[in-house]
């Protein structure tokens, strides 16, 4: 691990830039510093954790959207001074690239742009569509534009429990607690769409897959301009939280997930990193698409820790250097998100009053630990200190 400015960086590499960065690009910076590269960080307060790390410069900017013009480009601009490639960790900063890609310098290389298929995926409605003209499966689906649309809203109190997710999940998150959630009844959906769409949320309607976590089965893959997968590797979860956030995540096969994502992939000539997760059916064993992440998942780090080297793959396809065949997958190594699951098993306890056994034993395999490392742990040290913060809060909301 390398502090700037202290060791000497590998001559002739370009910069790596990570966007609102997330564990998984913490992974990423860790690794291309060890190589040489150059890692600077756009960090808005939501991951100014990350800017803690000995492996990047951190530049403080606002969050998006508001102050993409005032900080955001001025940001980039100012690194444009070399070539570089920009990597996004959050849907936000996939959709201001998107957006704002003719302001921001040709010397910084990215996938997204006005033209590409990133918001089209981002979208998911647009994409159950796309998936299904391709005959890949998706929940059965309707989507809710107003609380005006009365009819659509009792439908979805009759299909309880249902799942209900914005159609842009990072809008929906950022204008209030609307991700995704498993509603069980028609008072929640009801609760919970006319909240939403009040404020201005579009939403779907999904029925629930039935199954268990480990049902949950995804590919990650990185499609290249000329049509090649410098990565394509597989993965599922071991334990979730909230609905969808990996607690903790094993490397695994998935041929049928990646096959599907490539089909889906392909129809869409999507060029980029996307991390695709379907759901397996607990009775037809066939598999649902639930959504595509258009940015480096959090869990990022299983796949260099089962041998892929996907974070060096990622930026050098960006940085147009040479990959040679991507390495085998180990299966069964695992990457640890600790700040979420202590939430899963605290859960997990309530529920079914599990031992310390059952807890500890799926944390076998585990070979990354998300934001902590030995080697660099100011990032899990200042994570830590914002939850105990927020939990702090939480508590105070409630005895008021």
């Amino acid at each position: 691990m390398r502090r700037e400015g202290t060791d000497r960086l590998a001559a002739g590499l370009p910069r790596a830039v990570l966007l609102d960065p997330n564990d998984g690009c913490l992974t990423i910076a860790r690794r291309l510093a060890a190589r040489g590269v150059e890692v600077v960080a756009l960090c808005p307060p939501t991951s100014s954790w990350v800017g803690r790390s000995n492996a990047l410069r951190a530049v403080s900017v606002g969050p998006l959207p508001v102050r993409a013009e005032d900080s955001w480009l001025p940001a980039l601009s100012a690194l444009a001074d070399r070539d570089g490639v920009l990597i996004c960790g959050s849907d936000a900063a996939s959709e201001f690239l998107c957006r704002h890609r003719p302001a921001v310098p040709g010397e910084l290389r990215s996938f997204e742009g006005p033209a590409t298929a990133h918001l089209r995926l981002m979208d998911k409605d647009d994409l159950y569509e796309l998936a299904t003209g391709v005959g890949v499966r998706v929940p059965a689906s309707f989507r809710i534009d107003s609380p005006a649309d009365l009819d659509l809203i009792e439908r979805a109190e009759l299909s309880a429990p249902c799942v209900a997710k914005p159609v842009m999940g990072h809008v929906g998150r950022r204008s209030g607690d609307f991700a995704t959630r498993l509603l069980p009844d028609a008072a929640a959906v009801r609760a919970h769409l006319r909240a939403a769409l009040d404020a201005g949320i579009p939403m779907l309607v999904s029925e629930h897959v039935p199954g268990p976590t480990t049902a949950l089965e995804g590919a990650i893959t990185l499609r290249a301009a000329d049509g090649t997968w410098p990565v394509d590797a597989g993965r599922r979860k071991i334990r979730d939280y909230d609905h969808g956030v990996g607690s903790l995540v094993e490397a695994w096969d998935a041929v049928e997930a990646r096959q599907l994502a490539r089909r889906i992939l392909e129809a869409s000539d999507y060029v980029g990193l996307a991390a695709t997760e379907f759901k397996r059916h607990a009775v037809t064993g066939q598999l649902y698409l639930i959504e595509i992440n258009v940015r480096v998942p959090q869990y990022f780090g299983v796949y260099d820790a089962a041998g892929v080297d996907a974070a060096w793959r990622l930026y050098a396809t960006l940085a147009e250097l040479p990959v040679g065949e991507q390495p085998a997958l180990r299966e069964g190594v695992r990457v640890w998100m600790p700040q979420h699951d202590l939430h899963v098993v605290r859960e997990m306890r309530r529920q079914q009053a599990l031992g310390l056994r059952e807890i500890v034993a799926p944390l076998a395999g585990v070979r990354d630990f998300g934001a902590w490392s030995w080697r660099d742990p100011k990032p899990a040290l200042e994570l830590a200190r914002a939850e105990l913060s927020r939990a702090r809060r939480k508590r105070s909301r409630r005895a008021d």
